[in-house]
């Protein structure tokens, strides 16, 4: 099953005949939007990955160790950096972080300042479909995700005044 769906992700990543019509008139940017993996239930604000977290984190390398990023993007929580890190370490990069409370000022930025890159983002169950409107322009999610649903990957391609997605579980 998960081979299946990492094989249906690695087509859909490279949206292979659009893409290229696409990039021709604009510049593609690519966002892959992950919500963290599992959080400990420790009573405290701030709580780290479960096992099944580090697992998931993991599970997020494979499915994109062949595709080129260019950013990683983190929340300062450890849930959020923990899920990523593996994929930072895994592409010998840095993570950085942005600002929950300011989503449309950090989306804008990278529309302005990172046009044809492939960012990661990783965020919260109720910041990630605030952060896929403002990527896509328009809103297409109305609520947040549920709080004990840790599978959701939104592919986002953006390119001039449009975008696409793609809601991918994993």
């Amino acid at each position: 099953m998960k081979i299946c769906v990492i094989a249906i992700f690695t087509l859909l990543i490279s949206f292979s005949p659009l893409e290229s019509i696409f990039a021709q008139a604009n510049e593609v940017t690519t966002f892959i939007l992950v919500r963290h993996a599992e959080k400990a239930d420790d009573g405290t604000q701030n709580p780290p990955l479960t096992d099944e977290g580090y697992k998931r984190a993991a599970n997020l390398v494979f499915m994109l160790d062949r595709q080129d990023i260019d950013l990683i993007y983190s929340t300062d929580t450890f849930r959020t950096m923990q899920t990523v890190e593996p994929l930072a370490e895994n592409k010998k990069m840095e993570i950085a972080h942005y600002n929950s409370r300011e989503l449309s000022e950090f989306i804008m930025m990278l529309k302005a300042d990172h046009t044809g890159q492939t960012i990661v983002i990783c965020g919260h169950s109720n910041t990630l479909p605030e952060t896929a409107n403002l990527i896509l322009g328009t809103t297409y999610f109305t609520e947040n995700f549920d709080e004990s649903d840790y599978e959701n990957l939104l592919l986002i391609q953006h390119f001039g005044e449009s975008s696409r997605m793609v809601r991918l579980r994993f």
